[in-house]
């Protein structure tokens, strides 16, 4: 237990005492956690994960396991993905997936991490490794049917396991994938429900990683059908955590494995060039319609990752050859002034100025994120055409930390998004016929209601706009025909 003291002196120099009590509490020490067999096969071993040996004072202790995977090059690129959940019991077994594009290689490394907490909450991290390969004969209709006696047991953990086993073998078709997609559904978003219904008990963690782990792996003949249905899903899991107050345990987790999953979409539906990605096809209209909603829910979970003060939370996926085709990040700052302000995000040069807006006075928090889609990964446009992306602008009460309503501005509000690669590039577009307009999100489609385009920014590179509300804003290119 630490104790402060402080003297507070008020304006009329009179001085008062305070004491400040801090108790710490320290994790759970000395322990070690493992897998008995440390070598199996990926769906068919039993492997019994353990930990043994964790002392602490603050009894009782529970555990956790969970796999890493990696989304990217990236040491730090890497998403959890629960085995089991919090348990008192030190032990838990199950069948493991093997690494991904490991093949039957014995000595494959699978990644494991083990969370022990006690009874106040304080966490201590074990990692470990597990040598799982491949099965030599896999029957995917036979796990196919496992995974089915799963969710009609109520095990939707045993079914995320599975699923992601499933998919890190890849020996998959493509009716099989399409099945796998509709169990994933009916298990993550049950259409009998109202979406309302849906909203209180979903896990949107599990459900956005069934999406990423399925989405690694579907067909390019399927590709529309298949992106349709994923996208259904991303759509409604997305909205969901962003309208959550809290929307999971590791709510980056969620934020990563619906990115992944996206990028995933965006990376099926491209061409790989010898120099890199070419995104000319991009999405049709309706799936681009979907991958919009998507995007703007990614914007607005940023947020809440973000960190109030700290310097902007930035996320990026990379693509083919390891370019980034979707960054997401986010930062809210706390004490600005809103009133003749602006925000600023570097990576991007992405801003947003704010004029003194009637009822919100003094200090208050402003929010911005904002979602860059490099390469014009999404929408039918010239190779490398575009890193426009979604920005999302909040206003908030500091005391609460809600948003504060901002419509029908007569000083409108001043924002500036990126929308090409360089000075020349744009005027390559511009000769071409390609003009642009400023666009928010309504919820379901993009409306120019209370926003307009102002100009071209001095570096031809981003657009200047002006909106009279706050939503989530974007810049659009369309083709002058």
């Amino acid at each position: 237990e630490y104790v402060f003291s402080a003297l507070v002196t008020t304006s009329s120099a009179s001085t008062i005492p305070f004491l400040v009590k801090i108790q710490t509490n320290e994790a759970p020490r000395l322990g070690t956690c493992g897998s008995s067999p440390a070598v199996g096969t990926g769906l068919e071993t039993n492997f019994r994960l353990a930990c043994s040996g964790w002392t602490d004072d603050d009894h009782p202790l529970q555990y956790k396991f969970q796999t890493v995977r990696y989304y990217g090059s990236l040491p730090s690129d890497r998403i959890y993905s629960d085995v089991c959940a919090n348990r008192f019991l030190p032990t838990y077994d199950t069948v493991l997936p093997a690494p991904a594009g490991s093949g039957n290689d014995a000595s494959a490394r699978l990644e494991m991490r083990a969370i022990i907490m006690d009874d106040l909450g304080a966490e201590t991290y074990s990692q470990f490794f597990v040598n799982v390969s491949r099965p030599d004969n896999l029957n995917v209709e036979i796990e196919l049917s496992k995974l089915r006696d799963t969710v009609a047991d109520g095990d939707l953990q045993s079914f995320t396991t599975h699923v992601l086993a499933l998919s890190a073998d890849g020996r998959i078709s493509s009716d099989q994938q399409q099945n796998l997609l509709q169990m994933i559904a009916s298990v993550t978003l049950d259409s009998t429900s109202q979406f309302e219904t849906r909203a209180k008990s979903i896990n949107v963690e599990n459900s956005a990683t069934l999406v990423q782990a399925v989405t690694a792996i579907l067909s390019p003949e399927l590709k529309d059908h298949l992106s349709n249905q994923a996208l259904d899903i991303l759509t409604d899991v997305t909205k969901i955590a962003a309208d959550r107050d809290s929307y999971g345990e590791n709510p980056r987790n969620t934020l990563i494995a619906s990115g992944s999953g996206l990028r995933n979409l965006i990376s099926l539906h491209s061409k790989e060039v010898s120099t890199g990605a070419d995104f000319s096809q991009g999405f049709n209209p309706n799936l681009a319609m979907k991958a919009d909603a998507v995007i703007h829910s990614l914007s607005r979970m940023m947020l809440k990752d973000a960190v109030i003060g700290e310097d902007e939370r930035k996320l990026s996926f990379p693509g083919v050859k390891n370019d980034s085709i979707l960054q997401v990040s986010g930062r809210v700052l706390k004490g600005e002034r809103v009133g003749n302000t602006a925000l600023t995000h570097s990576f991007t040069g992405a801003t947003v100025s704010f004029p003194e807006i009637p009822n919100v006075s003094g200090f208050a928090q402003a929010a911005l994120s904002f979602v860059s889609l490099m390469n014009g990964a999404i929408y039918p446009t010239p190779l490398n055409a575009s890193s426009a992306g979604v920005a999302v602008v909040e206003i908030r009460d500091p005391n609460t930390n809600n948003k504060i309503p901002v419509r029908g501005l007569e000083d409108p509000i001043r924002y500036t998004l990126p929308v090409s690669q360089n000075q020349s590039h744009t005027e390559m577009l511009l000769r071409e016929g390609w003009n642009f307009s400023a666009v928010f999100w309504t919820g379901n489609e993009w409306s120019t209601d209370g926003v307009r385009f102002v100009r071209l920014a001095e570096n031809r590179s981003s657009v200047i706009c002006e909106t009279t509300h706050l939503t989530s804003f974007s810049s659009q290119m369309r083709l002058n025909v």
